[in-house]
């Protein structure tokens, strides 16, 4: 009789559980359209490392603001001008790199403020 209570009480949480990770998954992969949807793109003729490095470079002297670096995924999140900019810069062809920049302020798009970073960006990486 306990192993049948203690079975009814823990089915649904066990259920529960496993619908967990594929509802996590499901709303990473709208996000990430989302993000890619609203970002503006710049496509440079440079190695993916060149570009990565010169980009690196520039978010650290366009904003005072800590720079959350990711290596692996080559992304950068920062504050610029209070808005939230995530930078991401990926192989695209072949010595052909893209550069993404999105930013929002106060929960909504910015386009201005992604404008002003990848102009910058551009401007640094030409130079």
């Amino acid at each position: 009789m306990k192993h049948l209570i203690l079975a009814l009480v823990l089915a649904p949480i066990a259920a529960l559980a496993s619908c967990a990770p594929l509802a996590i998954v499901t709303t990473t992969i709208l996000v990430t359209d989302d993000w890619k949807d609203n970002a503006l793109t710049a496509d440079v003729s440079d190695d993916v490392n060149v570009v990565w490095a010169s980009v690196r470079s520039s978010m650290a002297n366009i904003t005072d603001a800590l720079l959350h670096v990711d290596e692996d995924h080559r992304a950068i999140q920062t504050r610029v001008d209070n808005a939230v900019v995530v930078v991401h810069v990926m192989q695209w062809d072949v010595d052909e790199t893209r550069i993404y920049v999105e930013a929002q302020k106060y929960m909504l798009h910015s386009p201005e403020v992604a404008q002003l970073v990848m102009q910058r960006l551009v401007a640094n990486l030409r130079d």
